[in-house]
């Protein structure tokens, strides 16, 4: 079975996009809850502001092209690209939660809600370019 590239790119687009619609949610219902998500996002020592919610669909969207060049170099070097993608993706998912937690003049929920919106993209993107490089 020969791995389709082109398809597995779109489908992990649209796992992004579909992932980060999902964060744009949570973004938009912390917020009416009356808990939205704020932090130092111009740097150290600067004042919290809200987070910009088109963050929740660019940084779902976003990394699926690097997800998807090391998929695409992983179809070259083993046969086993799927098993081995996953646990890389995992592992990056793991280490990647930790970011939210160092974010400066954030309360414990922000840090709570960032980490958790690492997930959906993970899968999403994960699961499109599996899908995709499968497609006929």
């Amino acid at each position: 079975m020969s791995v389709r590239l082109g398809p597995a790119f779109l489908y992990g687009l649209g796992g992004g996009f579909v992932a980060g619609l999902l964060n744009l949610a949570l973004l938009l219902g912390a917020s009416a809850a009356g808990a939205p998500a704020r932090g130092a996002i111009n740097g150290p020592g600067t004042e919290a502001v809200d987070l910009p919610v088109i963050m929740g669909l660019v940084g779902s969207v976003g990394p699926a092209i690097p997800a998807w060049i090391v998929f695409a170099i992983l179809t070259k070097v083993t046969p086993k690209y799927a098993t081995v993608f996953t646990g890389v993706a995992a592992a990056f998912l793991l280490l990647s939660m930790g970011g939210p937690a160092t974010l400066e003049a954030a309360s414990t929920s922000t840090k709570l809600l960032l980490a958790f919106m690492h997930v959906p993209p993970a899968i999403g993107i994960v699961a499109g370019l599996l899908r995709g490089a499968r497609s006929t």
